[in-house]
C-alpha cells in the first residue's frame, strides 16, 4: 500500500483575519478521524 498526500489550505472562519496556512499532509485510510498537530494549530 503506498502513501496518499495532498494539499490542505487551514483557515479559522472565526478570525477571518487570520492569515491561513498552506500545509502537505499525509492521509490514513484506516483513521476514523483527522488529527492536527498542536504545532500546526497554534500557528
Amino acid at each position: 500500500m503506498g502513501h496518499v498526500f495532498t494539499q490542505l489550505d487551514l483557515s479559522n472562519p472565526r478570525k477571518p483575519d487570520l492569515a491561513s496556512l498552506s500545509v502537505k499532509a499525509l492521509a490514513d485510510t484506516g483513521a476514523p478521524m483527522l488529527c492536527i498537530p498542536e504545532h500546526v494549530a497554534l500557528t
